[in-house]
């Protein structure tokens, strides 16, 4: 069997030309050259059963060796072989006829097409009339520059190339095709667009469909005739799916008229001069038909055009299935993700195909059990009790230990609590119950902690309310929380004096005493913390005894080292106080509180901490930064906890520079759910994004989405929490409560807190933070997650802080970003949004960065997007005028265009306000005003002075002339040099509306093969030379005339095309041969496992 294999193959390469084509470098000429061997045979191997693929690939030389691999594995009766062939030579019916007839025995004699005819047809339909028109179609359907759709956990730098298969249910497939009468290939095509603009978000999807389409006349031959087609699909959100089935059939039955005419090499060059890359998205359809009785078809591995994300959705005797792709983008975990979820989605497509595409359920079974785990992955029942129960336990047991220390002050657990004690009694004395509440007015002090402890102890509640604040605030507080009675210091009392309140000093003395015990149950009021509200007014946050201890008991199960010394920079005012308290007191730690000269000095923080009583510690993770540039030891800090807003990468990298030997933990939670929710140890800080993490114990977090339906892995959802941490609501705001606190719809009479912040969960089940509900805008129809643009200006140089808005401006909405310095740095608007617009789409960089001394601040300290000022589009610029009348022209166009008053020649066309729209603008009614000018020309050259420079006058004439000279190499020719791609193609007969693109972008050239009727080059060359005359492209390429002739090197200004022949098989015929214009082919192989005997 193998012998009989072997012999036809040999047959079957000898005939076929594109079999014995080799991809040789010559020296002298930078690209390689086609080159037939006539008597270039397969290699062949012995390999192991699992290794035959691999094995058969390494076998392959393009340049200078077997261009046909094979390696083969007997075992018994079973024979099996795996055949590879360059990227390129064969599509995926190419690849399969070669195997049949392989196993047919190739006995086949009669004359073939060979693919240098078809290549010669193809050349002459590009020059056509018909030819011109389809290039002009394809045209139209240019992409934009920066239009480039983004794809979730994209990688910034690519990693390995990913692969993974999933099966699709065969009987939804067809179910899809019977009930949209539209095949099965075209349907799933439509149900994966519809997929990407899913999980991107994007309303349109540029797609490079794999056109199967193969003419009879093309029956036989072997070559690469599959065409990719670059289409850009819009699907309407509101479209069931058999109407998305039917737009993307309309679209496909269009392209396909033109697809003969769609010219690769063409459109590649189109792309570079624009400064736009291919989309790397793609789809194909295989079908795998049966192999004769006793083989079958183990595998087929055709490598994908698209380099970021290529589907393959293939159809075999054995079932469908769906094979995802990415050359480095994605990860192989991420690929897994989705192949699950487009199964899902057929599934559901097919149960009803009236419903709108954007509601389809992505989440199978098996991912529903995952989502459901991972949002209650810590979940477990803990004990209740009153929050005050764990440090007077810790107070017995250690009494002379010191407890809390603030400047001067400092007390034992023995002290902190008898004064607690005496306190507590006290405000018995004046009325103090269960669900009172009692304000604590008073700064960064020993007392503060006293009072607190003595309102818990009281059985009462407290509400911390900071001396800092204006007195409007204080005001509202003391009026919204119905405040009789507040602890303060003496010092205080003046303040205090305008709300006529019962005003009790701690830091005077008072009799000694013990409050009454047992008034208090787990289900009052411990405290009620008061946080900014969407209204501007602050809204309070009632948390029960219960919710607290099981926050605090969460806390310490996850972190396992107990608290030696807990730096508390919180202000009391905030829930993150209660976790550094509390903990700390119940496990026997020294509390620290800065004072209030202190809490915000980096340099007094880091000499704490090298003091080495610091254990623990938690900030934001911006002052932590701050705090790490101070730090030079470490002292015992152990655990660095950062809460309060997103923390970034720089964040994790510093620390990781300054405390090495501290592990770092990334918290969330809002005070809704009792101080925490979430957690990540942070071990890998190459991540492009911190995770929030997983729920703590006692915990659940489930993303869900606007149908309270369960989100998709890596779907951006809203995060709600559940749990015994979330708090019974907010304070006479019972409208509020009810919006913000709902039913759970998976657990009867649970409820759940809608915390408005998006999230998506990682395939690994980690959260990761994407930012509010409320930041997400929409500009210039992308939709754009503010905190994502946040995160590309922190991780530029020099960049301490960042906001991004959406602001009105000219022509709508415009996004605008706020940076403020590093400390020692200079930010520089023009190289930042330079460096932007190297990693995030043109539609995702500011218009407008502002660059402010410092961010304005809530009293909790977070960013006041209300209060940053409105951006300078230019009015406050030093007005440089024009020189000239050109100047004066175009800085019309830009002041008309932009809506400002005045435009200078030296004002940058970005920095005020401009983008990629806008620019199109500007450029269109310069041509109009006569000026030759391109949009890349504008991005290029940025003020009115350097464009100027460069514009030039139109004329009439329509007339190029002819260059000569040395030029670099264009983007499209140095990206040829990167890689192979397969050629694509159909035709074959008389010309007809068109002709498939032939070459498509090779690996280090353009590699047609080309065969013409009469002598030599004389087909091909004619329309060849009239193109050159018109192309200094052309005329400028290097060439070698003939077999034995040295490289010409013609001027360019007098260089036409000149043709190298290469003898066919079996030698020249006469008065005829092959034109070889120029070839490639890298080590990339497409390939194909067959095997025989009992099955």
């Amino acid at each position: 069997m193998q012998a009989s294999v072997r012999g036809a193959l040999d047959r079957l390469v000898a005939r076929h030309e594109v079999l014995h084509t080799r991809y040789k470098p010559l020296p002298g000429v930078r690209f390689p050259v086609q080159q037939v061997s006539a008597g270039l045979r397969a290699v062949w191997t012995e390999a192991g059963a699992d290794t035959l693929g691999q094995a058969a690939r390494s076998l392959l030389d393009p340049a200078g060796g077997a261009v046909v691999g094979v390696a083969t594995a007997v075992s018994g009766d079973r024979f099996r072989w795996a055949l590879a062939v360059p990227r390129g030579t064969l599509d995926a019916e190419g690849l399969q006829a070669l195997v049949r007839e392989c196993i047919g025995g190739g006995a086949d004699t009669s004359d073939v097409l060979q693919y240098a005819d078809y290549a010669a047809w193809q050349a002459e339909l590009f020059e056509s009339d018909v030819g011109q028109d389809g290039a002009r179609f394809w045209a139209a359907r240019l992409p934009e520059p920066g239009d480039r759709l983004r794809l979730p956990f994209e990688a910034v730098v690519a990693g390995p190339a990913a692969r993974v298969t999933h099966g699709l249910d065969a009987a939804a497939v067809k179910a899809l095709g019977d009930r949209t009468r539209e095949a099965p290939e075209t349907v799933l095509f439509a149900l994966w667009a519809a997929f990407v603009a899913r999980i991107a978000p994007a309303d349109a999807v540029p797609i490079a469909w794999q056109a199967p389409w193969r003419a009879e006349e093309l029956q036989g031959a072997l070559g690469c005739f599959s065409t990719p087609l670059p289409l850009m699909l819009k699907p309407e959100p509101t479209h069931s799916v058999a109407e998305a089935v039917a737009a993307v059939a309309g679209e496909l039955a269009t392209a396909s008229s033109w697809y003969e005419c769609f010219d690769a090499a063409d459109r590649a060059d189109r792309l570079a001069r624009r400064g736009a890359p291919e989309a790397g998205l793609g789809f194909a359809h295989v079908r795998v038909a049966a192999l004769p009785a006793g083989w079958s078809c183990q595998g087929l591995d055709i490598d994908p055009l698209a380099t970021r994300l290529h589907c393959e959705v293939v159809e075999s005797p054995a079932g469908w299935q769906v094979t995802l792709q990415s050359g480095g983008a994605c990860a192989e975990d991420v690929l897994a993700m989705w192949a699950r979820q487009f199964a899902a989605m057929v599934v559901s497509a097919a149960g009803d195909t009236a419903a709108p595409w954007a509601t389809l359920d992505l989440v199978g079974a098996a991912e529903r059990d995952a989502l459901w785990t991972a949002g209650r992955v810590g979940f477990e029942a803990l004990p209740a009790g009153l929050l005050h129960e764990a440090f007077e336990a810790q107070a017995r047991r250690t009494p002379s230990a010191p407890a809390v220390v603030c400047g001067g002050d400092r007390l034992t657990y023995a002290e902190l609590d008898a004064r607690a004690d005496a306190w507590a009694l006290c405000l018995q004395q004046r009325g103090a119950t269960p669900d009172r509440v009692i304000g604590v007015h008073i700064g960064r002090s020993v007392h503060a902690v006293v009072a607190m402890l003595a309102v818990l102890k009281s059985g009462a509640a407290y509400v911390p309310i900071d001396p800092a604040y204006p007195a409007d605030r204080i005001g509202h507080v003391l009026g919204d929380a119905t405040i009789s009675m507040v602890l303060a210091l003496s010092s205080h009392r003046a303040q205090l004096a305008p709300w006529a309140l019962d005003v009790l000093c701690v830091d005077e003395p008072v009799p000694a005493g013990h409050p009454a015990r047992g008034l208090a149950r787990p289900d009052h009021l411990a405290y009620a913390i008061y946080t900014s509200g969407s209204t501007g007014l602050p809204k309070g946050v009632m948390v029960a005894h219960r919710n607290a201890v099981v926050s605090t008991a969460a806390r310490a199960a996850f972190y396992r080292a107990p608290v030696s010394g807990y730096l508390l920079l919180s202000s009391f005012s905030f829930d993150s106080s209660v976790a550094g308290i509390f903990w700390t007191l119940g496990q026997g730690g020294l509390l620290h509180v800065p004072t209030d000269e202190e809490h915000q000095d980096p340099v007094h923080l880091a000499r704490l901490i090298a003091a080495g009583t610091v254990s623990h510690l938690l900030a934001l993770p911006s002052f932590f930064k701050q705090i790490l540039g101070s730090v030079e030891d470490a002292g015992a800090l152990c655990c660095a906890i950062v809460a309060g807003e997103a923390c970034h990468p720089d964040t994790v990298r510093a620390h990781r520079a300054h405390l090495p030997g501290a592990i770092l933990v990334n918290e969330y939670g809002p005070t809704e759910a009792t101080v925490w929710s979430h957690a990540h140890t942070v071990v890998d800080d190459g991540e492009p994004a911190v995770p929030i993490g997983r729920p703590v114990a006692s915990v659940s977090g489930l993303v869900l989405d606007d149908r309270l339906a369960l989100s998709p892995l890596g779907q951006p959802g809203e995060l709600y929490l559940g749990g015994a941490g979330i708090t019974r609501g907010y304070w006479c705001r019972p409208g509020l409560t009810a919006e913000r606190f709902v039913a759970d719809p998976f657990v009867p009479g649970g409820r759940l807190y809608r915390t408005g912040d998006l999230v998506r969960c990682r395939p690994d089940g980690a959260l990761e933070y994407l930012g509010r509900t409320d930041h997400q805008v929409k500009v210039r129809g992308f939709r754009i997650e503010l905190g994502e643009v946040e995160s590309a200006l922190l991780a530029q140089p020099g960049v301490g802080e960042a906001v991004a808005a959406a602001r009105d401006g000219q022509g709508g909405l415009r996004l605008v970003a706020y940076v403020t310095p590093r400390a020692g740095a200079r930010v520089d608007t023009a190289v930042l949004r330079d460096a932007l617009a190297r990693s995030l789409p043109a539609h995702m960089v500011p218009a407008v960065v502002a660059v402010l001394a410092d961010l304005p601040r809530m009293p909790n300290g977070k960013v006041d997007r209300r209060a940053l000022p409105d951006p300078d589009l230019g009015g406050q610029r030093p007005f440089d005028p024009p020189r000239d009348a050109t100047e004066q022209a175009f800085c019309d166009v830009w002041r008309d265009v932009l809506g400002l008053e005045r435009v200078g020649r030296s004002d940058n066309f970005f920095e005020l306000g401009g983008d990629s729209i806008i620019g199109l603008q500007i450029v269109a009614r310069l041509r109009k005003a006569g000026w030759k000018v391109a949009p890349k020309q504008l991005f290029d050259r940025q003020t009115v002075a350097e464009l100027a420079a460069v514009a030039e006058r139109q004329d009439d004439t329509g007339v190029r002339s002819l260059v000569s000279g040395e030029a670099p190499l264009l983007p499209i020719q140095a990206a040829r040099r990167e890689g192979t791609r397969p050629c694509a193609g159909r035709g074959g007969g008389a010309p007809r509306r068109a002709a498939a693109a032939l070459p498509a972008r090779c690996g280090r050239c353009l590699a047609p093969v080309v065969r013409g009727p009469g002598p030599a080059g004389t087909a091909v060359g004619a329309p060849r030379t009239r193109r050159g005359a018109r192309g200094s492209v052309v005329r400028g390429s290097a060439v070698q005339p003939g077999p034995g002739a040295r490289p010409v090197a013609a001027g360019a200004g007098d260089r036409w095309p000149r043709w190298r022949v290469a003898p066919a098989a079996g030698g020249a015929p006469p008065g005829g041969g092959r034109g070889v214009v120029a070839g490639a082919a890298g080590r990339p192989a497409h390939g194909l496992r067959a095997g025989a005997g009992p099955t």
